[in-house]
């Protein structure tokens, strides 16, 4: 295990300062200093010390929380009074977040040290789907219920496909679920927004296998065994590879396919038509003609 992790998922700070700590010096391995946060350890042999006290291997927790409004996820407010981690009894306070909400959103949150898990949960490629219930302002069409199904384009970049269920009407508000697999900033907002509708609440009700269920605002609970059990079978997915056919990045080197196949338009190395020639710079002679 490198230097860095196991001092971030065991001291109770960010990689960041868990990095800062390593190049300053203030950590040592077995009695000696290490300034190389890549450095591979054993955590069971080893004897790491961060400014002068012992950094012990935890055992891997998992915590469920109901994250209320006004807080934020941001492992820099693990401390601070507006952070989720002061919900937490201190024992449980080395826990990172799994993903964020942000500070107005509400609902289910994982808070985990278990790194690995933490990341392939978190990352899009892995095809986590999280379910959102979404409170917006007037009534949500068709078509703009279809556009969000669709994807739309929020800060340049087309949204992925999503799914909206469950719509109820409430005057001149409207409530449905909408699951993604992204984890966008703020990306629910801004879809409901490029639609025309302003987000009042959001709630995140599931993420995988995990339902947030009755758990009132600020509870939490530990995970059952099952429920770990689920969580590492999505773990242990295999990520989604998106096909190459549609990656702009393809090359036809090492491709069967050849490029212009239902095109009478050639490259120019099997054309005798010749590509467009640059003017000469100023100063220099041009080509002679023959």
């Amino acid at each position: 295990m490198k230097l860095l992790l196991f001092i971030s998922h065991n001291g109770g700070i960010s990689r960041r300062d868990a990095f800062g700590k390593v190049r300053n010096g203030d950590v040592t391995v077995n009695g000696v200093v290490e300034r190389e946060p890549s450095r591979a350890i054993d955590p069971m042999a080893d004897k790491v010390m961060l400014s002068g006290r012992a950094v012990n291997s935890k055992e891997y927790a998992y915590i469920l929380l109901n994250k209320p409004a006004g807080y934020v996820t941001t492992c820099e407010a693990q401390f601070d009074q507006s952070g989720v981690l002061c919900l937490l009894p201190p024992d449980w306070r080395h826990l990172k977040p799994v993903g964020r909400l942000d500070k107005d959103t509400q609902g289910l949150l994982l808070l985990t040290n278990d790194g690995i898990l933490a990341n392939r949960l978190a990352h899009p490629s892995f095809d986590v789907n999280k379910i959102y219930h979404v409170r917006v302002v007037r009534r949500l069409e068709f078509r703009e219920k279809e556009r969000l199904e669709k994807g739309v384009v929020i800060e340049g970049t087309k949204t992925a496909p999503a799914q909206v269920e469950n719509i109820t009407f409430d005057g001149n508000f409207t409530e449905f679920d909408l699951t993604i697999h992204e984890g966008r900033k703020h990306q629910v907002r801004l879809m409901c927004h490029e639609v025309g509708h302003d987000v009042v609440r959001l709630t995140r009700i599931a993420q995988g296998p995990l339902k947030l269920g009755s758990l009132k605002p600020k509870a939490w609970r530990v995970l059952t065994g099952e429920e770990i059990a689920l969580l590492a079978a999505v773990g242990r997915g295999v990520p989604v590879k998106y096909s190459s056919k549609y990656s702009p990045r393809k090359s036809f080197k090492n491709s069967t396919q050849q490029p212009f196949k239902n095109s009478t338009r050639q490259p120019f190395k099997h054309s005798t038509q010749q590509p467009f020639k640059r003017s000469p710079k100023k100063g220099q002679p041009g080509r002679k003609k023959t």
